[in-house]
């Protein structure tokens, strides 16, 4: 649970079920459940239970702690077998334009990195929708996956052949690197100093050779055309993950592995996912600087996005400060139906026509309603449809004032207390640690503390339901930033 300003648990739920957890999409033998400390104290002892388990650090890694470096990441890649060595210089040139990328769009400003077309938004929804309406085959199918990595037994054979081979070359190796080694410790003329080396060498050597004999299998089984390329991206996701698992990495670093791994577009299952989907997943927690996971996202399809979507959450993934781009989100889901309302609260904040080619219907199957706007209802929760789809583009001006179109950065930053990604990791004053102190988005989210609760999080604390950030005046309330 998550203090904020307006006190603890008040706001920052980011969980599928407004119940401050990180399971979602649980199944309990084949029959949708809520994971508690409620509902699983004491845990059943027998029966199948699924869920995705989907959560961010609180707190950034101290410096005893390893944040993965451009350099190792560019060897992972090749360790993973989706570079090759020489384009060690083309991958740096690619992790430094993301992180340049990066720096330029956390502003809040209308500059952005990526900003999702429409049609891809909706694709994405209609992609959610589907992985929902199937949770029910996910074991089924995801068993069903398992044949298709299997990595059929004559390859196996030709490869423990190769291995033996190379292990008698290594041996031969050894002896002479032994002998060499020998003879420098004679040189050294003191007993205690030619152990000490031997047993460093030897573990460095090892280490190098366990090393370059994962490569030249994972490349043979990369190479082959009787593996599967499931059998393949299943292979790299569990080397990579053994790779990375004491990092902690930046948003590039997943990018750049995501776009070199082509093979991972296979789809594991039908309706959950490729194995890049599976990639982003098993990283995503590993990531320091969520707020810029639109660099990853960028790197998805409209498809792998919804899947995205839909395992680790919208809450988790969504950021105020870059809300440009397309959107489809269903009214009856609690995420969804926040990121709708933090964008209609915006469009009302920020001067210009900011939603574009507003879309409705009550249904994902039932025809568009012509000549629809966002109604003014929509600024309170009574007045928000509890159920439908929703459509459009928010646009802000694309950093120049366009359409007179300009970002309440304020705002924006306030939102962020509704999400995952955190103000302070956009706050360019580090002298801003005092606990008492007011970031801007907290001074404004406490100067409109009643509206902020009656709207985002209402409750029977808050029973007054006026318009969000309308006044009287016809002036947007807080457009003066």
């Amino acid at each position: 649970m998550v203090a904020s300003k307006l006190g603890i648990g008040k706001i920052g739920d980011v969980s599928q079920k407004r119940n401050w957890t990180c399971f979602r999409n649980e199944r309990f033998n084949g029959k949708p459940t809520e994971i508690t400390i409620t509902s699983f104290t004491p845990i059943p002892m027998s029966g199948k239970l699924e869920f995705d388990f989907s959560g961010i650090i609180l707190q950034r890694p101290s410096s005893e702690q390893t944040l993965l470096s451009d350099v190792k990441c560019s060897k992972v890649l090749c360790n993973l077998c989706l570079r090759n060595k020489e384009d060690i210089e083309e991958n740096m040139n690619y992790l430094t334009t993301l992180h340049e990328e990066a720096l330029a769009s956390n502003e809040g400003d209308g500059n952005t990195v990526f900003e999702p077309t429409q049609d891809r938004a909706e694709l994405a929804g209609r992609t959610s929708y589907l992985f929902q309406a199937n949770l029910h085959r996910r074991w089924d199918d995801t068993c069903d996956s398992l044949a298709n990595e299997e990595v059929k037994n004559d390859l196996e054979s030709s490869k423990h052949q190769a291995n033996k081979n190379r292990r008698d070359s290594a041996e031969a190796e050894n002896n002479i690197s032994s002998r060499r080694r020998s003879s420098i410790g004679r040189t050294l003329g003191d007993a205690s100093n030619k152990r000490v080396l031997h047993h460093s060498n030897s573990k460095v050597d090892k280490r190098a050779d366990e090393q370059a004999n994962t490569r030249r299998r994972l490349q043979l089984l990369m190479n082959s055309s009787d593996v599967s390329d499931q059998a393949k991206s299943a292979r790299v996701i569990d080397l990579c993950c053994d790779m990375i698992g004491d990092y902690w990495i930046m948003a590039r670093h997943l990018a750049c592995l995501v776009h070199f791994f082509t093979v991972g577009k296979v789809n594991k299952t039908p309706y959950h996912g490729t194995y890049r989907v599976e990639l982003v997943v098993s990283l995503y927690s590993r990531v320091v600087d969520v707020h810029n996971i639109e660099l990853v996202m960028r790197e998805l399809t409209a498809e792998e996005a919804g899947c995205v979507y839909s395992r680790i959450g919208w809450l988790n993934i969504y950021n105020p400060m870059k809300p440009e781009g397309g959107y489809e989100l269903s009214l009856n889901n609690y995420e969804e139906r926040l990121v709708a309302k933090t964008l209609v609260a915006l469009a009302v904040v920020e001067p210009g026509d900011n939603i574009m080619t507003p879309k409705f219907r009550w249904d994902r199957n039932m025809d568009l309603q012509p000549g629809w706007n966002v109604p003014q209802g929509w600024l309170t929760e009574e007045g928000m449809s509890k159920k439908g789809v929703v459509a459009f583009t928010y646009f802000s001006g694309q950093g120049k004032g366009a359409r007179g179109c300009e970002p309440i950065i304020s705002m924006r930053k306030a939102l962020m207390s509704l999400v995952a990604v955190s103000e302070q990791d956009v706050q360019e004053d580090d002298s801003i640690n005092d606990s008492e102190s007011l970031l801007p988005g907290e001074e404004y989210m406490v100067k409109h503390k009643e509206k902020w609760m009656n709207y985002f999080y209402p409750s029977t604390s808050y029973s007054n339901s006026e318009p969000f950030m309308v006044n009287t005046t016809g002036v947007p309330e807080g457009a003066e930033g």
